[in-house]
Formats: structure tokens, sequence, C-alpha cells
């Protein structure tokens, strides 16, 4: 059986997350297919692999329960974490930089909330960390203010 990465990052991409102070209008969530390196400021807000850094660490071990056996019988729990990048606004395109912090606190914590509640048959999401909301840079050096999302699922797979 393979890993579930790909249901992982449609899942994400599926997640509906209304902007701070709209009930109509959606930040813009892209699955790994759609990624643009370059945001323009029409984007924003956008949730998007992290370039380059999508994919971090995983790891697996055989379930103890089922560590003794043929390969086709042995149960494995995998851990992987995807990287996720949030932006809320090109930096410089407010007036003042307090015009950034509220909205991009509050549509961090509501993406949040989001991937706590993601329902992925046979994967669990075993935690979220954010980063602190501030500066960002997308691949081609333009600077951004968002975060940065490390989203941690556990499967268990037959291996």
């Amino acid at each position: 059986m393979a890993l579930a990465t790909a249901t992982i990052t449609a899942a994400i991409a599926g997640m509906t997350v209304y902007k701070y102070g709209s009930t109509t209008t959606k930040i813009s969530i892209k699955d790994i297919n759609a990624l643009d390196p370059h945001v323009e400021a029409r984007d924003c807000p956008i949730l998007f692999p992290a370039p380059g850094e999508w994919k971090g660490g995983a790891e697996g071990a055989p379930d103890e329960e089922t560590t003794f056996g043929t390969a086709s019988t042995r149960m494995w729990t995998v851990h992987q974490v995807f990287k996720y990048l949030f932006v809320q606004a090109q930096a410089g395109s407010e007036r003042d930089i307090n015009d950034y912090y509220l909205p991009a606190s509050a549509n961090a914590d509501k993406i949040w909330a989001a991937l706590l509640a993601l329902d992925i048959s046979g994967v669990d999401v075993e935690g979220v960390n954010m980063s602190p909301v501030g500066v960002v840079t997308d691949p081609t050096g333009t600077q951004h203010i968002g975060c940065f999302f490390d989203v941690t699922f556990r499967e268990r797979i037959n291996a």
C-alpha cells in the first residue's frame, strides 16, 4: 500500500476557509499540482505547499502488534510532515503595518482550525505547528506578510 500523499494534499486544497471579516470570500488554497512560485497581490490571501520544502521529513516503524510475520502481514505506522506557506498580502501593499497583522493572524487561526478538522480516511492529523506571523519570502524573492504551517500526519500502511 502506498502513502496517502496525493489524498492528503487534495484534502488540504479542498478545505473551505473564509477570509477574516467575510462569510463569502474564501482564502485560496492550492494543491501541489497547481503551484505557482510567484505570488501576486491579487492572489492573496493564499495557502500553498512551500516550494522546495513542501514534503518534509518522514519516519516509519513497524506497528508493535504486527512486527512478526511476513512483510505482507506487517503494518507500519508512518509520520509525514507537509510544509505550507500562508501569504496574507505583499509587504508594502498596505498603508500601515497594522493593516496586515490582524487579518493575517485571524486568517492563520482559521487555517489552523481547518487543518485540525481535516477528516481523511486512514490518516490522522497528528500535529500542526505555525511559525510566527511576519515577513516571509516567496521563491522569487518577493516579500509578504504571512507564516508557515508544518502539518504532521500519521497513517498506518501495509508495506
